[in-house]
């Protein structure tokens, strides 16, 4: 990803453009997904947030944590689904004033859970997933493509975009 937050927005924003993804599925990319979430606005890409800490607690200045937590609601305000990884998390995002139908507790492991479908109505080709959120070892994406691998024979196509940066190793 670009350096700069707006830069990095419109990198994200043009990969969903060029790969027209079915699912978005989001990790800890809140600075970047300003521009992505203006298009999500739309409602033609079903978008999957995962949430598994409340960083707004970690911010020690009231007033930067309240203004950070008004944009995490306004980004989860496009989500179809967000999935929590304890009910902890849960009750925090229900804090920020997103509807609880809309959250489900996705414990740590590999248990089968509902997902957004895509309408793919007029769509012809492979099933497209794009995954944005910083590329390490916490976020899984190893895990996430071979879990793809476990698609024997699916037609479907996956991109991984973000920072190689923030978790160098």
């Amino acid at each position: 990803l670009p350096d700069r937050r707006l830069s990095a927005s419109g990198y994200i924003l043009g990969k969903i453009r060029s790969t027209r993804p079915d699912l978005l599925i989001v990790g800890k990319s809140y600075p970047y997904m300003l521009l992505p979430r203006i298009l999500a606005m739309s409602g033609k890409m079903p978008v999957l947030y995962l949430m598994h800490h409340l960083e707004w607690c970690d911010i020690g200045n009231r007033i930067k944590s309240l203004l950070y937590r008004k944009y995490v609601k306004w980004l989860l305000g496009a989500a179809d689904l967000i999935w929590a990884n304890s009910e902890s998390t849960r009750s925090g995002v229900i804090g920020l004033g997103i509807e609880p139908e809309r959250i489900r507790i996705v414990y740590p492991g590999f248990d089968r859970n509902d997902v957004p479908l895509p309408d793919r109505t007029g769509r012809d080709g492979p099933v497209r997933l794009l995954c944005a959120g910083s590329v390490s070892p916490t976020k899984a994406q190893y895990d996430l493509v071979k879990a793809c691998a476990l698609l024997d024979g699916k037609d479907f196509t996956l991109k991984l975009a973000g920072s190689l940066t923030s978790d160098p190793e």
